[in-house]
C-alpha cells in the first residue's frame, strides 16, 4: 500500500476522548466523507465506519445530538484500526469489537430479517380475536349440546 495513503491516515486520526473532537455535526460529517474512500483498501473496515457514521447520523436525526460521543469514538476506532493495518503490512486484519465496554446494539431492520406476522400489532390483534371467537364458539357448543347453563 502506498506511504501517502498511511500518512493521509494519520492524519485524519483523533484520539478516542469524552467530548467529540469535532466542533459540530457537519464537521465529524466533513471528516467522515473524507475518510471513506481512503478505506477502500479493506470492505470490512470500510462498512463497518460507514455503519458507525450512519449511527451517529441516525442519533442526531432522532436526537438531535450534536455529539453523540460513543459513536464518533466507534469510528475514531476503527480508523485507528485502519492505520495499524496500513502501518504493519496490511495482514488480516480480524473482526476486532470497536465498541469495547458498551451494550449490544439492537439489530437494525433490513431486507434479509424476517418480521413474522404475529409479531406485529396486527398480528397480536388477530390472534386476540381469534382466541375470542373461539371461546365463543367453545361456549355455544357446550350450551347446545350438552344442555348445560353457562
Amino acid at each position: 500500500m502506498p506511504p501517502s495513503l498511511l500518512r493521509k491516515l494519520k492524519e485524519l486520526q483523533h484520539p478516542r476522548a469524552d467530548r467529540s473532537p469535532f466542533a459540530s455535526h457537519r464537521d465529524f460529517m466533513t471528516w467522515a466523507d473524507t475518510v471513506v474512500p481512503l478505506l477502500s483498501f479493506n470492505e470490512q473496515l470500510r462498512a463497518d465506519f460507514r455503519a458507525a457514521v450512519l449511527e451517529v447520523e441516525a442519533l442526531n436525526a432522532e436526537y438531535g445530538l450534536e455529539e453523540p460521543v460513543r459513536s464518533v469514538n466507534n469510528a475514531l476506532g476503527l480508523l485507528n484500526q485502519a492505520v495499524s493495518f496500513v502501518e504493519y503490512g496490511g495482514g488480516s486484519l480480524g473482526k476486532v469489537d470497536s465498541k469495547p465496554n458498551s451494550a449490544p446494539q439492537p439489530t437494525a431492520s433490513g431486507p434479509d430479517q424476517i418480521h413474522h406476522w404475529y409479531n406485529k400489532p396486527a398480528g397480536h390483534i388477530g390472534v386476540g380475536v381469534a382466541i375470542v371467537l373461539l371461546g365463543a364458539l367453545a361456549v355455544y357448543l357446550v350450551k347446545t349440546h350438552l344442555h348445560i347453563p353457562l
